[in-house]
């Protein structure tokens, strides 16, 4: 009889068990609307849908935030994803590592079928600059999408022209020549000294990591001038020219006062010629675009001593200006090395 009981109470306390295992997993919430308080359930069914339309395209994935080397992932790097649900219940979503950093979401609900958005949240720390081809995957659908990450996300001043000049502001350029040899990189800072007044004009200095200075000042009116040994640097014959006037249209020029130059070692009269090529460009100078460049051609025109006119284009220079950062292009196509300066990062006050 005692061993009878006994098995019927095992047998009990086993059904027991497995019933409270068969029963649906409720978390209870609470929604509070006015006065009443209404409990919520979370269903224990898992939701079925797809990252993908009919056809087999992925529905769509927008990338929030900026993503820059060395920088950890904040609540503005998420990911808005569109799902379409073919039955209700949880879900999850979530991408790969890569880069050092990815992006997940807390287990949720969906309520009710058709296409949503979703968001996923940005974790880790992006470790080298590149672009990378994430996966995100939902059930048994996934979809690809790529994120650049930035070497160096360049902070932008309030001073709003094109040429600011604040103080601890710098910029570093790429030194590109046809010979390799001679590729290297030079940063331009602005450094905390008093102006410098040169025939009666107050210019900026501005100093090169290879102790390279240059001298701008500019009007306040949208005229930018430098004052410089441009075409005579073999003999410092030094002379201010308008580099930049934003008030002049495109196909519009200026030109300099005639004055002493050196081309190819020989002391001749000559004169810029300044032209605006273009305005409005969008470059791909570095992450993220550069909008609002002008192009500015500039030509020397020489004459001889002995009157001889050498006429226009014997040396040219092609400068791009970006607005709140300045010079971000110089290309000098006539040059024997075909060198150009190339904007790669930068910092304005």
């Amino acid at each position: 009889m005692n061993k009878q009981l006994g098995k019927i109470t095992v047998l009990a306390i086993i059904s027991a068990c497995f019933a409270m295992a068969c029963q649906k997993d409720y978390s209870v919430e609470h929604y509070v609307g006015g006065t009443t308080t209404v409990p919520v359930t979370t269903p224990s069914t898992i939701a079925q849908g797809s990252l993908q339309d009919n056809l087999g395209n992925c529905q769509g994935v927008t990338v929030h935030g900026d993503y820059v080397k060395d920088t950890a992932l904040t609540d503005n790097n998420y990911l808005s994803v569109s799902v379409t649900f073919s039955t209700t219940g949880k879900y999850k979503l979530y991408t790969d590592t890569l880069n050092g950093y990815w992006f997940s979401m807390d287990s949720a609900a969906a309520t009710s079928t058709g296409q949503q958005v979703v968001s996923l949240k940005g974790h880790g720390t992006s470790n080298q600059a590149s672009t990378a081809m994430f996966t995100i995957y939902f059930r048994s659908s996934s979809c690809s999408f790529a994120i650049t990450t930035a070497a160096l996300l360049p902070h932008v001043s309030a001073e709003s022209d094109y040429f600011p000049m604040t103080v601890g502001s710098y910029c570093t350029y790429d030194t590109v020549e046809t010979n390799p040899g001679k590729q290297d990189s030079i940063r331009y800072s602005v450094p905390n000294l008093p102006q410098i007044t040169l025939d009666g004009q107050q210019y900026r200095q501005f100093v090169g990591s290879n102790n390279d200075k240059r001298y701008y000042r500019k009007d306040g009116a949208g005229k930018y001038y430098e004052y410089s040994t441009e075409f005579s640097s073999s003999l410092g014959i030094k002379f201010e020219y308008k580099m930049l006037d934003e008030s002049v249209p495109v196909g519009g020029s200026w030109q300099t006062p005639q004055m002493n130059v050196i081309f190819s070692g020989t002391i001749l009269k000559g004169k810029i010629t300044s032209t605006i090529i273009s305005k409005g460009l969008s470059s791909e100078f570095t992450s993220p675009n550069i909008d609002s460049v002008i192009e500015v051609d500039q030509q020397l025109s020489l004459l001889g001593t002995d009157g001889t006119d050498y006429g226009a284009g014997v040396s040219a220079i092609k400068t791009y200006f970006a607005k709140k950062i300045g010079l971000v292009k110089y290309y000098s196509p006539s040059s024997p090395s075909n060198s150009y300066l190339k904007a790669r990062g930068w910092y304005i006050q």
